[in-house]
């Protein structure tokens, strides 16, 4: 016997395990409340780290008219020594480490360094930090549109909460000699700047 049309059948086979619709809503609610955090942005510690680069590039890149290009060269400089001194360190965490099939060839290279950086150890713009760029922007730590002036701007602006998150971080890392003394030059770094780095 027909069931009629098959708007109306209702009828199917479950294959789904959210039964009760649970995992759903809990996606939907966090998607609310933190934007951008999802499986694709499994390491916390990005989020304070590209706001603080924004932050750096802004104070101390020297450059009047801020541009994506000049921002990507400077990040990919803080992301791949990042990188490299996690792979140094055999005990570290390297699950979901955007870029260390690159890093690992220039560390098997150069076994005791020092290490010239390597741009193009991950090709996309913004290196293994792609998601966390657009997360900044969906969760205001910068913006490139201001509602309260209708004013768009050509690059990203840190906000007030990006600011103290970007000081936060650096009062973290100051005293390392990496920051001191390799983070806004072309110098390649010694691996005990590296391996420093890596203790804070």
């Amino acid at each position: 016997m027909p069931k009629g049309p098959r708007l109306n059948n209702i009828s199917r086979n479950f294959t789904t395990r959210d039964s009760l619709g649970i995992e759903g809503v809990a996606t939907s609610i966090s998607r609310e409340i933190c934007p951008v955090v999802n499986t694709v942005t499994p390491r916390a510690f990005y989020w304070p780290f590209i706001v603080w680069i924004y932050y750096d590039f802004y104070k101390y890149s020297g450059l009047e008219e801020r541009t994506y290009a000049a921002f990507d060269k400077y990040l990919k400089r803080q992301d791949y020594f990042f990188v490299l001194a996690t792979m140094l360190i055999p005990e570290s965490d390297q699950t979901n480490l955007v870029g260390k099939q690159q890093t690992e060839k220039d560390i098997l290279n150069s076994p005791n360094g020092p290490y010239p950086v390597n741009l193009a150890y991950f090709k996309t713009r913004f290196g293994g930090m792609q998601y966390y760029n657009a997360g900044s922007l969906s969760m205001l730590f910068v913006i490139d549109y201001d509602p309260e002036s209708d004013k768009t701007y050509s690059f990203p602006k840190l906000t007030k909460e990006g600011e103290q998150m970007a000081l936060t971080f650096e009062n973290v890392i100051k005293e390392t000699e990496y920051y001191k003394s390799y983070r806004r030059n072309d110098s390649v770094v010694p691996k005990d700047v590296l391996l420093e780095s890596r203790k804070v």
